[in-house]
């Protein structure tokens, strides 16, 4: 089944590419996918394919890498390269985006305190339709950046629960909106933007998965030669993202 899959994958991508490549009438497909560079060995599979046996497996995954490679070399490298590279204005949109999560989290505080939903910080940042209002701004990023806003959120989530072992310090919620945000706090806000943003779960999930196998291969790699603090360090975040995890799984379940 997955030789199946694998060939048909390799197939439709040669058929696909190179159909819009030749004259049918003028040029055989061989020589249209040679022209732009497609490897022969696909060619070979997609003929055995169509009109003889199904290859071995490990022809076909081995060939599904040259594929992968070609894929990037034709097009996704210059595509890249087509596309400019615009680094402050990604860093405004994570500084927008932080302030919005900011902004959410300091209305929905006032919302679920009692002392301050009594207070004129209500009246002020604390309204339903100051909530709505940053919502809507929050989904409007997310749709653009969607990985922009996952990835400020992560930084977030991180930062709370490796502070939470420590004491909080003071914050003057009422002029300050870069307000210490709890766990807790957090999960009212994941929550709340859920409900706008069914898949924001998902994406943050798939996101920690991500970084806990790229924090294991660095442990794994060079846990030999890093110092005795450096390999804590590392140990002690991938704790934190597991935790993190099982932390998530459970505001999905619920």
């Amino acid at each position: 089944m997955l030789a199946m899959l694998y060939c048909m994958a390799i197939m439709r991508l040669v058929n696909g590419v190179v159909e819009k490549t030749r004259k049918k009438a003028e040029v055989s497909i061989a020589v249209a996918a040679d022209a732009i560079g497609i490897p022969c060995t696909l060619i070979d599979i997609r003929h055995e394919g169509s009109h003889r046996e199904l290859p071995a497996f490990e022809v076909v995954r081995s060939a599904s890498v040259k594929a992968l490679d070609w894929l990037k070399y034709y097009y996704w490298e210059p595509q890249k390269k087509a596309i400019p590279f615009h680094g402050n204005e990604t860093a405004g949109i994570k500084t927008e985006i932080r302030s919005k999560f900011h902004e959410l989290a300091f209305c929905l505080r006032v919302k679920n305190t009692p002392h301050l939903r009594s207070s004129k910080m209500k009246e002020k940042r604390g309204s339903k339709k100051d909530l709505t209002k940053i919502l809507k701004s929050l989904v409007g990023l997310y749709s653009a950046f969607s990985s922009e806003v996952v990835s400020v959120l992560l930084e977030f989530l991180l930062k709370a629960i490796n502070s939470s072992d420590s004491s909080e310090l003071p914050v003057n919620t009422q002029n300050s909106p870069s307000l210490q945000i709890s766990l807790n706090e957090w999960k009212l806000v994941i929550a709340k933007f859920s409900n706008k943003e069914p898949e924001l779960l998902l994406a943050l999930l798939n996101a920690v998965l991500d970084m806990i196998e790229n924090q294991e291969a660095v442990i794994y790699e060079t846990g030999w030669v890093c110092t005795s603090s450096d390999h804590r360090a590392e140990t002690l975040q991938v704790e934190h993202l597991s935790s993190l995890f099982k932390w998530l799984v459970k505001i999905f379940k619920d």
